[in-house]
């Protein structure tokens, strides 16, 4: 094998194809050749003017003999994944064990690819309770499905790590202090993982409205410690005090019409992006929390999104003086989904929109022809977000008239909708069609903002997910069929055909949408029947084992709460802490955890 080039992901390219192909076959491979394009003259790209965001490949192969290449280093490892998925591997789930790499019976084959990816932004941002390894593991797979980017909340994404490392409400494990500085660690090596990869590299988010005036943005727990009063000047106004959000920092506004306010703010960012050089993308957001923007007489003149773009102009100036050509991610999101009455950017170029409809449903996908839903009137801190998916396109399409830049959404759909729909199939479906949809609502493409480990009992979401960036033509009916043909074998329909069941029953719980598990003798009864039906099946697949007996827990747990008897909690409970160290890499109790303590409020 011939390699062109010194970059780490071309070199990494080459060490992957090898062990892959030496796994798959003992044929001579001294005949590939593989690096950038800039080494084959005779490639004709398809895309000439394109940036570092952008991804192209092109293979040429027959019998192991010719070219791998790719339009940038990052692009020749997707380049070497799909060559290997062409012989057949394919690349089920995250780590070596989701790997599947068949021996070739014959060495004759023919491959020519030549392909753009339907979008520009194809990623993952972290979320839920993650180890470091669980991180590396999902920035490893990310181009193995034709993925580029990875995005590290906040500045050293604190909240996600100490979850796991502190094991977070788990009342099987101790819980060890972890400090900022250890997930400062483990952000350096997972840089290092994606440098090796050529994975694109964004971060923060939120935190810029408290961790300049020195008051951490770690996650959502309330704030204990004691603020000075000349500290809380810089924060909203709300109600007549100035304070923290329901206590909580990243949920706090800053008293963006005080002009030291907003130096102080441009003047961390600037810092932050000097002192972080192998970043690709920042995001700058605003606070984590609805109707809490500050009401003085200087603020409130203005719509949010108005004194928004009012900072990402200052943004843009102080960047333009530091001689920084950074890309800037801003958000459309809570009382920013209403766009700006008067402010407009004035260098365009540099910033990125990011369409986040957390507020949206997802038992149906978006849709791209008919006539829209109004938008609700933009009342000052007392706004209601949208919930019909096509409603949120309004927004969206309001942005788009003072906006037409590069753009992507960041959506929610593996954050707690598939709790909803345990079977996952009908989840994924609609995640397809969103994603199919995407270049009509004229965005180039999504960053999912996902648990991390949210791979069980398989990882056909993510899978999906990759495929449809790539090709957002692709069947989703054929993308299920090749993925549980190759994980299962020929129990590969029956379980797709189980999985999709599930997905109906669980669907008239609507559990999307439910509050308070009122008794429900309707309701009841489906839940019982989901029980006996999951009782039925037997599978020798570990995880789908696993994970039929947590779904029919579940299950009678719902049918005794809708039938108002007495429901055994601590059995469920117990079952989603005890399985997560046999499935730690695709599993997170603490994510199941949460949805059921926190957001449906079953237990205590």
């Amino acid at each position: 094998m011939k390699v062109f080039g010194s970059a780490a992901p071309v070199l990494f390219a080459e060490k992957e194809l090898k062990r892959i192909l030496a796994a798959m076959t003992d044929a001579d491979v001294s005949g590939l050749q593989i690096g950038c394009f800039d080494a084959f003259p005779e490639i004709e790209p398809k895309r000439t003017a394109r940036d570092a965001l952008d991804d192209e490949i092109y293979i040429s192969v027959r019998n192991f003999s010719g070219i791998i290449a790719g339009c940038n280093p990052r692009s020749v490892l997707i380049a070497a994944y799909r060559y290997a998925k062409e012989l057949g591997a394919r690349f089920v789930n995250v780590g070596k064990a989701g790997e599947i790499l068949p021996k070739l019976t014959e060495t004759e084959h023919s491959v020519f690819v030549h392909e753009i990816p339907s979008y520009r932004h194809r990623g993952v941002c972290i979320e839920g309770a993650v180890s470091t390894e669980n991180v590396i593991e999902m920035v490893d797979f990310l181009p193995k499905v034709g993925m580029n980017t990875y995005f590290i909340q906040f500045r050293e994404a604190h909240t996600f790590f100490e979850r796991w490392y502190g094991h977070r409400n788990n009342p099987l494990k101790a819980h060890p202090e972890f400090t900022r500085e250890d997930a400062q660690a483990c952000v350096r090596e997972v840089e290092k993982e994606m440098s090796e990869r050529g994975i694109l590299y964004q971060a923060v988010g939120h935190g810029w409205t408290c961790e300049p005036f020195g008051v951490p943005g770690l996650g959502w727990e309330p704030w204990t410690e004691e603020i000075a009063p000349e500290v809380l000047e810089n924060f909203a106004l709300v109600n007549g005090v100035r304070g923290l959000a329901e206590g909580i920092t990243l949920n706090t506004h800053a008293c963006y019409s005080n002009p030291k306010v907003r130096k102080a703010i441009i003047d961390d960012v600037c810092n932050y992006i000097k002192d972080h050089p192998t970043l690709d993308v920042l995001h700058f957001w605003l606070a984590d929390g609805v109707n809490g923007v500050c009401e003085c007489d200087g603020c409130k003149v203005m719509r949010p999104s108005d004194m928004y773009i009012t900072l990402l102009n200052d943004l843009d100036a102080a960047l333009t003086a530091q001689g920084s050509d950074a890309k800037i991610v801003f958000l459309l999101y809570l009382d920013l989904l209403w766009p700006p009455m008067e402010q407009t950017l004035n260098n365009p170029d540099r910033f990125i929109l990011m369409f986040a409809p957390i507020s949206r449903s997802y038992n149906t996908s978006f849709g791209v022809s008919g006539e829209l839903p109004e938008m609700a009137p933009f009342v000052y801190n007392k706004v209601e977000l949208p919930k019909d998916p096509n409603q949120n396109v309004s927004y969206l399409r309001a942005w788009q008239k003072v906006f037409s830049g590069d753009s992507f959404i960041y959506d929610y759909h593996y954050m707690w909708a598939f709790m909803y729909d345990p079977g996952s199939i009908k989840l994924a479906r609609v995640l397809s069609e969103d994603i199919r949809n995407l270049k009509d609502l004229g965005l180039d493409g999504f960053i999912s903002c996902q648990i991390g480990r949210v791979m069980f009992p398989n990882g056909f979401n993510m899978v999906t997910m990759g495929e449809m960036l790539w090709n957002r033509d692709a069947s989703f009916d054929l993308i299920a069929k090749d993925y549980f043909d190759a994980l299962y074998g020929e129990a590969g329909s029956d379980v797709l055909a189980y999985l999709s069941e599930l997905s109906k029953r669980f669907a008239p719980l609507d559990l999307q949408n439910e509050k308070d598990f009122a008794p429900d003798a309707e309701k009841a009864a489906v839940a019982e029947e989901i029980y006996h039906f999951i009782s039925k099946q037997d599978f020798s697949d570990r995880a789908l084992a696993a994970h039929a007996e947590y779904c029919m827990r579940f299950a009678k747990f719902l049918a005794n709460r809708y039938a108002g008897k007495p429901a055994d909690v601590e059995t469920l409970k117990q079952y989603v802490w005890e399985i997560e160290d046999e499935f730690q890499g695709i599993y997170d109790a603490w994510s199941y955890d949460n949805v059921l303590r926190h957001i449906w409020k079953l237990y205590e």
